[in-house]
């Protein structure tokens, strides 16, 4: 191989590796920022599931104080009718 076909080749491998470079430039930048869009989403889901959870929590709760709430009624009430009973009513 001549010097010049030499340097000629060392050129086009150089402008590919260029071209090559550019390319993948463009896609780490898709790449970023298809990431950002990921993360941003992921954040809101995030924020999204620990709403819910304290929002069926409270729910849960609830839905357990009222049972509860209503076994101490019924308890408060049989004690009523059994101290009516003592005094003779």
């Amino acid at each position: 191989m001549s010097g010049r076909s030499t340097i000629e080749a060392l050129e086009r491998g150089t402008q590919r590796l260029i071209a090559d470079n550019r390319r993948l430039r463009a896609e780490v930048e898709r790449l970023r920022e298809g990431r950002a869009k990921i993360l941003a989403d992921n954040k809101r889901l995030t924020e999204t599931i620990e709403g819910l959870d304290n929002k069926l929590t409270v729910k849960e709760l609830a839905a357990g104080f009222g049972r509860d709430a209503g076994v101490r009624v019924d308890k408060l009430i049989r004690e009523v009718d059994e101290c009516i009973k003592l005094v003779g009513g």
